[in-house]
């Protein structure tokens, strides 16, 4: 069991400096953390470096992408681009399902409550 708190905290550290690039070219600051509309929303840049208490997209990789690359179905840099592809195509601030959808599309695999759509 150690051994794979290890593997997900060195995924994690690694996951973390690409998902901080992404996350600076938004800048988004959260005025009102922990609002009502919080849970609904994703908002890329929503970080640390841009003074906020959390990472958006960090929890979304640990909580919804990173149990899909230990279970084999997703490769690391894939669950990245495709954060990445979500945040550069949707607008601004997300509806979390919206953003769940496009993650389970582009990668193939469930996200969140999101299934893939067949195409």
């Amino acid at each position: 069991m150690k051994n794979a708190a290890l593997t997900k905290g060195v995924a994690m550290a690694l996951a973390k400096v690409d998902i901080d690039k992404i996350s600076e070219r938004y800048h988004y600051k959260d005025e009102k953390p922990n609002g009502e509309q919080d849970s609904k929303l994703v908002a890329c840049g929503q970080c640390q470096k841009n003074g906020n208490s959390y990472s958006e997209l960090e929890y979304i990789f640990e909580h919804d992408l990173y149990p899909l690359i230990q279970a084999g179905l997703i490769k690391q840099e894939q669950a990245i681009r495709a954060l990445d592809k979500a945040c550069k195509e949707l607008p601004v601030r997300k509806e979390r399902t919206e953003f769940h959808q496009f993650l389970a599309d582009t990668l193939g695999q469930a996200v969140g409550k999101a299934t893939p759509k067949s195409k």
